[in-house]
């Protein structure tokens, strides 16, 4: 009996007319086109799926990278003060204390390669470069410390650039910060002197009290209360070092190097190395290298010293009525009472 047509197609017969099945699907261009586009297409998705986990995974690789970057090992010190309460001082006894081999050569320049600035954004991208003894910071103390790799707002601080507290420059992230206070009122009088004679501010000291310009991110009680009480920080008072130089020094080492020996010769070696002539000396000498670069006619045009006098009664070279302070700076009173600045008892 003769086949059906249908087994003979499922046997791949011809059809009526001769043609083999399956040569129209081949000599149709617009199918084949629509193959070759569904091919493509799968091509393309897939490469661009390949590059988006690529791209994902580099993006936290570098993240946790650049957070890891800006993070402060357990064994970095961070100096940390309101501006104008002996910081630059601090550095060098920091050296001195701590790097002997520089003791005979400090000046500002080599001060400012071993202890860096992090208020300025060029020593915060070299944050890990080796060969530092500590580094420097005026910021208060933030308890939500947030770094550029962690892709921040911005600090909206007062007299600082916008990305200027991101860390490295964040002291809750350090395990150990030294915090040197000053008489409020002496730290302010030569903050005035220096935002004056830098050309930031022109008016008297009442109205620096009253502006804005006598803040560093928050008022001076403020800054100072950011770090009482922190388990990270050690409280060094700017008046001790002057009067109590060798015992306090001491004390300092130790938070520094603990355990490590530190003879009488030694200390006397540290006094001299960073006394107020040797800094006074170097800056007439060497300059200043933060502040010549961005500041440069301060020094003809304003007389600007970085180093000025440094006494305890700074204070009066500014007012001689102390209650200025409380009366512009809500809280001035309250925390120099518990620093011992103020006796407890006493009307101000």
């Amino acid at each position: 009996l003769p086949r059906s047509s249908g087994a003979m197609r499922r046997r791949g017969g011809a059809r009526p007319g001769g043609r083999p099945e399956g040569r129209e699907e081949e000599d149709d261009p617009q199918g084949k086109e629509k193959r070759e586009r569904k091919v493509a297409f799968g091509l393309l998705g897939g490469a661009m799926a390949f590059v988006l986990v690529v791209t994902f995974v580099v993006a936290q690789l570098q993240r946790s990278w650049g957070v890891e970057n800006e993070t402060p090992a357990a064994s970095d010190v961070l100096l940390v003060s309101f501006p104008k309460s002996g910081s630059n001082w601090l550095r060098f006894l920091v050296v001195s204390l701590m790097a002997r081999n520089h003791r005979a050569k400090l000046t500002f320049p080599v001060i400012e390669k071993l202890v860096p600035d992090l208020e300025f954004g060029t020593n915060r991208l070299q944050f890990r470069k080796r060969g530092r003894v500590a580094w420097k910071s005026h910021q208060p103390f933030r308890a939500d410390p947030v770094g550029a790799a962690e892709k921040p707002t911005p600090c909206n601080m007062t007299n600082m650039e916008g990305y200027q507290c991101l860390c490295p420059n964040c002291p809750a992230r350090w395990s150990r910060v030294v915090y040197l206070v000053r008489d409020g009122r002496s730290a302010l009088c030569s903050y005035y002197y220096m935002q004056t004679q830098l050309g930031n501010f022109e008016g008297t000291f009442r109205d620096f009290l009253a502006s804005p310009k006598s803040q560093y991110g928050v008022p001076w009680p403020r800054h100072v209360e950011s770090y009482l009480g922190k388990p990270s920080v050690f409280l060094l008072k700017y008046e001790d070092l002057h009067q109590h130089p060798h015992s306090t020094l001491r004390h300092l080492h130790n938070f520094l190097a603990p355990g490590r020996a530190l003879s009488d010769d030694d200390l006397r070696d540290v006094l001299h190395a960073s006394d107020f002539e040797t800094m006074r000396n170097s800056e007439l000498a060497d300059g200043l290298p933060l502040f010549d670069q961005n500041y440069p006619d301060a020094r003809a045009a304003k007389g600007f010293h970085l180093v000025r006098e440094g006494r305890l009664d700074g204070w009066t070279q500014c007012t001689d009525d102390p209650s200025l302070f409380e009366a512009h700076i809500p809280g001035f009173d309250d925390v120099m009472t518990a620093l011992g600045y103020y006796p407890h008892d006493a009307a101000h």
